[in-house]
């Protein structure tokens, strides 16, 4: 057999075996033209020259591990002799990953956001308000001068690195000194407490949780969402997120939902100092030192010593506390399949939209821009990358698809970090050298198994793989003790299926025999059988039970015996290859192996591809231990002792974990259903039980009666029922009550009860008082109708009393509402009104329905007392509702034989009808009904029936308002009223009369007079005038409209040169809203005297004057003054 078809051969036998990766196919170069050798040598070369300790690097092409080697050493030192020592970094040393944490970390948030736990809008306050800070004297948090909130940072801010915080002044950088150094003077940083707290630095360090609500107390530097500023800060608080959202640890909750379901097991939360490190890590170099966080002891003052860096190697930080922004280590291998997940090449079935979410952001436009964890660097989102570092160590991937479009993730860690442009030229080098790989000659180095087609489902010998298996625990299986246990595996596979141990396995078994052991002439022999059969042994022939695909005991592997394992392989048969028969084999072994110390045993069952898993596993327990509980239960059947694992159905690749415990007394959990402290005599109780065992123990459950000692009954199943009358129980009596519960193991445990019967009822008194106009009425409780008038109060009380002086419940329905009840223990009082419903009379009825007779309401009223034995008594009485009101006064004025209304108002002159049509009474036929109606206090119908009430001509022409009064009584005398005012308009048009007619000035030739006109519009419309004298007219005026007050009065005046001895006086109007116009002669009496007048009449004057003025002097001093 040649050397590359044994390698072949060797790494296929890996799939059935479940087992690591050869050791020798993580060192490239060992194959003829290797694709890799290129990408190899760049890699070497760049550790040397700049002097990198130790490195590992690993390569995924579109989802599977194609290269994987470590570099240099991991570790070194002198021994107790001086003498020099080294280890080397192989493809499971551990490196710490540092901010490549922060994908972890977005996954888990994933998680949650499609889970509905969380969205990307939610407040990181409300999210994790265990970190909020309290408040500082001298420190203005919550309200700081910037104004800038951590009430606006949100889940997606914290993702994108966009909220708020400053990397410069990133708190988990800082060290115990810094916190609390005299030079400390930030008056948001509550220093005498961390002192106090932390004893002075020796129970340092200070968690995660509190240097987080330290800083958030400090103002933020930038607004939430306005800048991007990479800080370690979100990602911590998006790990106490997921921690307050699950109710797990931050690292517990990613390994179980993210990391485990994936197959990655390497990875955890890392450890500052060495001797607290994962298995396998790595030591860390670097030449730059700064204080660990961790005292060592104390100096002759007593205060706290702080060692520096790397004298522990502790990285200068305390690395358990970074968890979600940079505390995991990892290998290469296992980070590359991260990636791989979260960018869709391996799809382990735990996100749903995983690709945009860990490359979305809402706010940069161009690239690169941060997404979930990852740097983006290209406009298609297929070119990723991040960068990691602290002092002793530097990490980075970077992911790139081929031109063909498959997934290439490159990984490396180092355990040193160097200073200058180390990232730009280690970035250069990998993104070159990466990519000129030929990944089409590559060759998958992990054991997954390849994908291929299922056939559908088919019955007996024609399905693809058939079989069963068989775990069996013998003999002792106590604590911290070996025990043995027998492995036994049938497995039958079609010819036509093919294996994975050979090549080509789509071409069946038969074919592949043939070309990759055979001579390739379609033909079977007994020596390439031979082969075949040789190849499964060597295949099947593996060291502990896990490989064997069997299972772990308390997480550890089981060896098979001295003599290993029996394997009887049945080979297909010989002839041509285009026959279909199957092929198989036998296994059988006895397993060795510890358990722990614990009282509970966990089997932990492979389920990570293997032909083995196809086929059920049979587990058989011994006394007394049983299966208790699985989170993949759905797929085990069976007894608890006895039971199968078809593990063929997981619905995940992930192990099967089973806990089991010794067989105990089933769990008996039981309950009345019926009564409190006692139950009734004649009416039925009910009891409902379950017995609660293993998850596969199907117990069995019985109940039994018993009166005095007496078993009087007994019944299978869950629920119990009897009424104790008819078993011939009396009152006062006890009955014992007992619920069995079995398991599968004839271990039996019971519940009990002794209750005492109730064979009497109790008693109750009722009295309703009706309060009617401020009377107090007592209504006969012994009557079966109740009258209470409409809307009248109506007070409730009740009493009850039982034989045994226990409580009483009082409980009052009615259909008066839905849900209407009233509850009392003993005593019970209210007060409530009945209305009538609408069965009777109203608006919600049409006018001929409405102007029928109508019952009065009535409703049902239901008494139910019921006792501690829920013994009961009802009682009922009917609430009838009497009428209590008038009628319904629905009045409407109709003019000239339509509705009036703002637009259409009654008018003088209109014939006014007023109709009561719509009016009703509750109860009483509209014809039963007495009417009144009066305008303005005069009585114009008076104690009329309906027939002539129902439509009234009101006596009213003229303009002005109305008081209208309707009055109404029904049969029964209740009277209602109504009043309101009536409105006559004008009527339309415009109707002009003059008023009054005034000349200001002399009515002389030549001068100019102001004449001045009032006129009053009798009509509802408005119009424009003008005053008009021969040609000359004034300017337009209003035309006022007349008001139910009176008529629109106006004046228009103009200035009239007097010219001839008359003058006519006239005006002209328009109505638009009339669509009329006209124009009205003005008649006056006014004269005009000619011009030369008025000089004559001045010197008529003036003479006149003078004569008198003779008149007087003659009378003073003439002759007539000296007479007697």
């Amino acid at each position: 057999m040649t050397k590359c078809l044994r390698a072949i051969l060797l790494s296929a036998i890996m799939v059935l075996s479940t087992a690591v990766i050869p050791s020798y196919a993580d060192e490239p170069g060992h194959v003829e033209n290797d694709p890799f050798s290129d990408l190899d040598s760049d890699i070497s070369d760049l550790l040397s020259d700049w002097q990198i300790p130790g490195a590992q690097v690993a390569v995924m092409y579109n989802g599977s591990l194609v290269f994987n080697k470590g570099y240099g050493i991991a570790s070194n030192g002198t021994d107790d002799n001086g003498i020099y020592w080294s280890s080397p970094v192989t493809v499971d040393s551990k490196f710490r990953i540092a901010s490549l944490s922060k994908a972890i970390t977005a996954a888990g948030i994933l998680t949650l956001v499609e889970n509905g736990n969380i969205s990307l809008d939610d407040r990181m306050v409300d999210l994790a308000p265990h970190l909020l800070p309290e408040e500082l004297e001298g420190c203005d948090y919550p309200n700081h001068s910037t104004s800038y909130s951590i009430d606006d940072i949100n889940v997606s801010l914290l993702l994108n690195h966009r909220a708020g915080f400053n990397p410069s002044v990133d708190p988990t950088y800082r060290h115990w000194n810094n916190w609390v150094a005299s030079w400390q003077s930030d008056p948001c940083i509550d220093k005498q407490s961390l002192i106090d707290d932390f004893d002075n630095g020796n129970l340092a360090p200070i968690p995660m949780e509190r240097v987080l609500s330290e800083a958030l107390r400090r103002p933020l530097e930038y607004e939430p969402g306005s800048q991007y500023h990479y800080s370690n800060v979100g990602y911590q608080i998006l790990g106490q997120i997921i921690e307050t959202e699950t109710g797990m640890g931050y690292e517990e909750y990613i390994i179980e939902n993210i990391l485990t379901p994936m197959g990655i097991d390497s990875m955890s939360i890392g450890m500052t100092m060495p001797d607290q490190r994962a298995v396998q890590e790595v030591s860390y170099f670097d030449d730059f030192t700064g204080r660990c966080h961790f005292p060592s002891g104390q100096d002759e003052n007593g205060e706290p010593i702080f060692p520096f860096a790397p004298g522990p190697d502790c990285g200068a930080f305390v690395i358990e506390e970074k968890d979600g922004g940079g505390g995991w280590i990892a290998t290469a291998s296992d980070y590359a399949k991260f990636i791989s997940n979260i960018d869709g090449s391996i799809d382990s079935g735990i996100f749903e939209h995983h690709f945009d979410f860990f490359t979305q952001n809402h706010y940069d436009q161009i690239q690169p821009w941060y997404g979930g964890g990852i740097y983006v660097l290209s406009e298609d989102k297929d070119t990723w990358q991040h960068w990691g570092s602290f002092s002793g160590s530097s990490t980075n991937f970077r992911r790139e698809v081929t031109e063909s479009g498959e997934s290439v993730v490159f990984v490396m860690f180092t355990n040193t970090r160097p200073d200058g442009n180390w990232k730009s030229v280690r970035e250069n080098t990998i993104s070159q050298a990466m990519m000129a790989v030929d990944y089409e000659n590559t060759t998958a180095l992990d054991s997954e198994e390849p994908e291929w087609e299922w056939l559908d489902p088919l019955p007996n010998q024609t399905e693809p793989i058939m079989g069963d298996s068989r775990f069996e625990i013998i003999g002792p299986f106590a604590d911290s003790s070996e025990f043995s246990a027998s492995w036994y595996a049938n497995v039958s596979i079609r010819d036509d299926y093919g294996t994975d141990l050979l090549p080509d396995r789509e071409l069946g078994v038969r074919v592949q025999i043939d070309q990759h052991l055979g001579d390739a002439d379609g033909e079977l022999n007994i020596a390439e059988l031979s082969q075949f059969v040789e190849l499964v042994e060597n295949a099947r022939n593996l060291t502990d039970s896990e490989l064997l695909g069997c299972c772990l005991v308390d997480y550890a592997e089981m060896i098979p015996s001295g003599r290993g394992i029996e394997i009887t392989v049945t080979p297909p048969n010989v002839g041509s290859v285009v026959e279909n028969g199957s092929w198989g084999w036998q296994e059988e072994t006895t397993l060795t192996g510890n358990t722990d110390s614990r009282l509970i045993r966990i089997i932990d069952i492979p389920r990570v591809g293997g032909v083995i898993e196809e086929i059920p596993l049979n587990v058989i327990l011994p006394s007394p231990w049983e299966f208790r509980y699985s989170a993949m239960q759905s797929i085990i059947e069976g007894s608890p002792n006895d039971f199968t694992v078809n593990r063929e159905d997981a619905p995940v690749t992930s192990d099967i974990r089973i806990t089991l415990g010794e067989n105990a007394h089933p769990i008996t959990v039981a309950s009345r259903l019926t009564g409190n402290s006692m139950i009734p005599l004649d009416t039925l109780t009910e009891y409902s039980g379950e017995c609660v065992d293993s998850a596969l123990d199907d117990t069995t459950q019985w109940w039994t009666l018993h009166n005095n000692g007496t078993m009087v009954l007994q019944s299978d199943g869950s629920d119990f029922k009897f009424i104790a009358s008819e078993l011939n129980f009396s009152h006062g009596e006890v009955a014992s009550v007992v619920m069995h519960c079995m398991d599968h193991a004839s271990t039996s445990s019971n519940w009990y009860e002794n209750v005492l019967i109730d064979g009497e009822s109790p008693t109750w008194e009722a009295s309703f008082t009706n309060v009617v106009d401020g009377d107090l009425v007592l209504l006969d409780s012994s009557a079966e109708v109740l009258e209470v008038p409409s809307g009248s109060e109506l007070y409730f009380d009740f009493s009850a009393s039982d034989s045994n002086s226990l409580p009483v419940a009082i409980e009052v329905f009615t259909n008066k509402t839905e849900n209407w009840q009233h509850s009392g223990v003993d005593n019970l009082d209210f007060m409530d009104r009945f209305f009538q419903s609408q069965e009777v009379n109203g608006m919600h009825l049409n006018v001929s329905e409405r102007h029928m007779a109508k019952q009065p309401s009535e409703y049902e009223l239901i008494l139910e007392i019921t006792d501690d034995a829920w013994n009961s008594v009802t009682k009922s009485w009917t609430i009838r509702v009497t009428d209590m009101t008038g009628p319904g006064i629905i009045p409407e004025i109709l003019s000239n034989g339509a509705p009036i209304s703002p637009s259409s108002p009654a008018r003088a002159g209109d014939s006014i009808v007023l109709s009561l049509t719509q009016s009703y009474d509750d109860l009483d036929a509209i014809e039963d009904t007495t009417w009144e109606i009066s305008i303005d206090g005069e009585v114009i119908v008076a104690q009329a029936d309906w027939s002539q009430a129902e439509q009234t001509t009101l006596p009213i022409s003229e303009v002005g308002t109305y008081v209208i009064q309707v009055v109404a009584w029904d049969s029964a005398g209740n009277k209602e009223e109504l009043s309101w005012g009536l409105v006559v308009s004008p009527t339309s048009g415009v109707y002009i009369s003059v008023l009054d007619v005034t000349v200001i000035g002399d009515l002389v030739e030549g001068e100019i007079v102001n004449v001045i006109v009032t006129f009053e519009n009798t009509g509802a419309d408005t119009g424009t005038a003008q005053l008009c004298s021969g040609d000359s007219c004034s300017d337009d005026h209003i035309v006022r409209a007349a008001e139910s007050s009176g008529p629109g009065v106006f004046d228009i005046e103009m200035y009239l040169e007097l010219s001839s001895s008359d003058f006519d006086l006239r005006l002209d109007w328009t109505s638009e809203s009339s669509s009329s116009n006209g124009s009205i002669e003005i008649e006056h009496d006014f004269v005009i005297q000619p011009s030369w007048q008025m000089p004559l009449q001045v010197v008529m004057a003036v003479l006149v004057l003078l004569m008198l003025l003779a008149w007087l002097a003659h009378r003073a001093w003439g002759p007539e003054s000296l007479r007697p």
